[in-house]
C-alpha cells in the first residue's frame, strides 16, 4: 500500500510517500516549504492573506504530487497553528475546495500520539522513549515504549513565537535573549518530568533536524543519515551562542540545508537548550520521522487489522 501525507505545521508544510508493507513504512518521497503559516498568529490569531494563499498552493502542488505517485491511501493533518486560528474553517474549506480532501486538524493529544509514533520507528532503543517536538508554536513532550504513549503535554512555546514575542533587534539584544529564556523555562516546567539516565529522549521537527545536519556537516539534507544521530547538549550550546550573536544573514549562509530557518533557529535552539538545562539531558537522537510518518504508521495497522478480520 502507497500512503501520501502532508502535515501542515506552523512553520513548514511537509510531504512524505511511504510504502507500507506489513509494520514498516518506508519513505520514497520527500518534500518540504517553509511557508511560516504561523506569521502573527500569536498576535492576531489569523493567517494572514499572503501567508493563507502560499499555504494553500503548497498543499495543493503536494496533493499533485501524491497523485502522481498513485498514492492508494492520502491525507492532510494540521496541528498546533491550525487548532490556534479564527479563520481555521476558511482554509480548511480552501483546502477542501481545491483537493477534494478532509484536512483533519489533529488534537494535541492525536498529535503527540503519532509524532511519538513516527519518532522512534527508526531509532534502536528499549524501553522508555521521550520524543521532543520543537515546532514553529508549540513544543509537545511525549513519553512512552514502542507498545504504549504513557504521557504527553504540549506547550506554547515554538520557534516561530518565541521569535516573533521577544526577539525585535537582528541580532536579538542581551535583555530579549533573558526574556525569552524565562518565558520558555516557565512554560518547559508544564512538560511531563523525565528520568534522564532511564530515558532515550529522540528530537523531532525543524530545529533538531537542521543542527544534525550541521554537525555532520551536510550540504545536501540526507534524511537516512540525520536519523539516529546523537546532539550532544554541548554541541547545542556551542551553537546557541554562535546563532545568538550572528545576523540572520550570517545564519543562512551557515544553514547551507535549511536557509530558510535562519529567522527562527535561535528561538528554537534556545528551546531545545533551555530543555536539556533544565532536565538535565546529556544527548538528544535526531529523528527525522515526525508527525507524517506517524500518520503513515496509523494508516498501516489500520489497513492491517482489517485484513486480519477479513
Amino acid at each position: 500500500m502507497r500512503v501520501g501525507v502532508i502535515d501542515i505545521g506552523t512553520n513548514t508544510i511537509l510531504l512524505l510517500v511511504a510504502e507500507c508493507r506489513d509494520d514498516t513504512v518506508t519513505g520514497i518521497g520527500h518534500a518540504y516549504r517553509v511557508t511560516r503559516l504561523g506569521r502573527g498568529v500569536d498576535a492576531r490569531r489569523r493567517i494572514e492573506e499572503q501567508t493563507f494563499r502560499t499555504c494553500l498552493q503548497t498543499v495543493v502542488d503536494f496533493w499533485n504530487t501524491m497523485k502522481r505517485f498513485k498514492c492508494d491511501r492520502m491525507f492532510i493533518t494540521g496541528t498546533s497553528a491550525l487548532r490556534d486560528v479564527a479563520n481555521r474553517d476558511e482554509f480548511i474549506a480552501s483546502v477542501k475546495s481545491q483537493t477534494g480532501m478532509k484536512l483533519e486538524v489533529l488534537s494535541g493529544e492525536e498529535e503527540a500520539r503519532w509524532t511519538f509514533a513516527g519518532g522512534i520507528s527508526s531509532i534502536r532503543a528499549e524501553g522508555l522513549c521521550a520524543v521532543l517536538d520543537i515546532g514553529g508554536g508549540s513544543t509537545e513532550l511525549a513519553i512512552g515504549t514502542r507498545e504504549s504513549l504513557q504521557r504527553h503535554a504540549s506547550v506554547n512555546a515554538g520557534a516561530v513565537r518565541v521569535t516573533e514575542r521577544f526577539f525585535h533587534h537582528d541580532p536579538p539584544a542581551p535583555q530579549e535573549l533573558a526574556k525569552a529564556r524565562a518565558f520558555v523555562l516557565q512554560e518547559l516546567e508544564r512538560l511531563p518530568s523525565i528520568d534522564p539516565r532511564e530515558t532515550t529522549v529522540v528530537g523531532v521537527a525543524g530545529t533538531i533536524t537542521t543542527l544534525a545536519a550541521l554537525d555532520c556537516n551536510m550540504r545536501t539534507y540526507v534524511p537516512d543519515q540525520v536519523t539516529g544521530h546523537v546532539l550532544s547538549r554541548q554541541f547545542v550550546e556551542e551553537m546557541f551562542h554562535h546563532f545568538a550573536r550572528s545576523p540572520v544573514r550570517d545564519i543562512k549562509k551557515l544553514l547551507a540545508v535549511e536557509p530558510d530557518r535562519a529567522d527562527v533557529i535561535t528561538g528554537g535552539v534556545l528551546i531545545l537548550l533551555t530543555f536539556m538545562v533544565h532536565r538535565n539531558v546529556g544527548s538528544v537522537v535526531a529523528s527525522d520521522r515526525g508527525l507524517r510518518y506517524g500518520i503513515a504508521i496509523r494508516e498501516c495497522a489500520r489497513v492491517s487489522a482489517v485484513n486480519a478480520i477479513s
